[in-house]
């Protein structure tokens, strides 16, 4: 299904919860940016990492391959609970249910992960901390 950048989220947020009570999930699977509709998909699934999985994303200029990503995240979820609401091949975003407590420390550990994340924030930890905190959530990149 193909709906407005604007719709996306709003879409993903409200039939979340049903979907995934029917043991299914959905997502963003192609950002658009506003140019064209991003795509939402529908997977059976039972976890969020379903989602990657199904995706194939991975990092290969950084040796990331799936099962690596999905290890960083779990003990991401230590700091604070995400789920995740969007995956391509070599991207994928997040939306907190109980942020951080620390976003500069959560913001350094996304910044060594995923260099792209930081460069987008000029550079700065704050930057992108804040970016996650106004957002309530996370996008992870590797070019």
């Amino acid at each position: 299904c193909s709906v407005r950048a604007g719709k996306a989220d709003e879409l993903i947020s409200s039939l979340s919860p049903s979907f995934r009570s029917r043991g299914f999930l959905i997502f963003r699977s192609q950002q658009n940016y506003g140019t064209v509709p991003d795509v939402l998909t529908v997977i059976r699934g039972s976890n969020s990492y379903d989602i990657l999985m199904v995706q194939k994303t991975e990092a290969p200029r950084h040796h990331l391959d799936t099962k690596a990503i999905i290890k960083w995240l779990k003990v991401q979820q230590g700091t604070g609970t995400f789920v995740i609401t969007g995956a391509g091949a070599d991207w994928l975003e997040a939306r907190f249910i109980k942020p951080p407590k620390n976003m500069n420390a959560f913001a350094r550990s996304v910044a060594s992960f995923a260099p792209e994340a930081l460069a987008e924030n000029q550079g700065s930890i704050e930057k992108l901390a804040d970016t996650m905190t106004r957002t309530n959530g996370f996008s992870l990149w590797w070019d």
